[in-house]
């Protein structure tokens, strides 16, 4: 007999992207745009109605949206439980430290502005627990390491923006994509719980 693990996998391995789901990648800005209640809903002329351009939606947010009024409130009121709010400021914060730390490397030996003297030996001190709920940036917590701020316009900064965020955005998402597929890495409990609604959200939306 097959336990449940082994039958969520064979029916979850067998769902295909954009058939039986899609992702959409949205910057934080735009979130304010969508409505994402009942399609009958109440929703401002300026607000896009997610439910009748798709199917049901699972929502992830980046954590920096707790301090941008009631977003948060109404994301809750209108998607409930397909409402997903991450711990940390955002989803770089989910990143493993051993991949940051790789990455923050291969970045690093590519520099061609200012390191300050500093000494890349020392984002050996990165701790995932330290970074993966907090409301700071992935970038901050890298300079603090060097003994940086970490954010603010005045101060020495090497991997982090003025906010504490990762510069070069783009650019690090595709080193840690490549960086992650040939390092060996293990799957955080924050990632397993948010890989596992995701999955439950599309099962449900997919019920025969």
């Amino acid at each position: 007999m097959k336990s449940e693990k082994s039958t969520k996998y064979d029916l979850y391995s067998k769902y295909m992207e954009n058939y039986h789901y899609s992702f959409i990648e949205y910057q934080g800005g735009n979130l304010s745009h969508w409505f994402f209640g009942d399609e009958n809903g109440d929703f401002a002329i300026d607000e896009l109605n997610a439910l009748s351009v798709s199917t049901p939606v699972f929502l992830i947010a980046d954590g920096d949206i707790k301090n941008k009024g009631d977003r948060v409130n109404n994301m809750r009121e209108q998607l409930g439980d397909d409402f997903y709010l991450l711990g940390g400021k955002e989803i770089e914060n989910l990143i493993p430290d051993n991949i940051v730390k790789v990455v923050a490397r291969e970045i690093f030996e590519g520099f061609t502005r200012d390191t300050f003297g500093k000494n890349i030996d020392d984002i050996d001190s990165l701790s995932y627990e330290k970074y993966v709920n907090a409301q700071n940036g992935i970038g901050y917590f890298i300079d603090r390491c060097f003994g940086l701020k970490g954010k603010g316009k005045d101060n020495e900064r090497i991997f982090a923006d003025i906010s504490g965020t990762i510069k070069d955005k783009g650019k690090f998402c595709d080193i840690t994509t490549k960086i992650m597929m040939s390092e060996e890495w293990t799957i955080t409990e924050q990632v397993e719980e948010l890989c596992r609604k995701i999955l439950e959200h599309i099962e449900k939306n997919n019920e025969v």
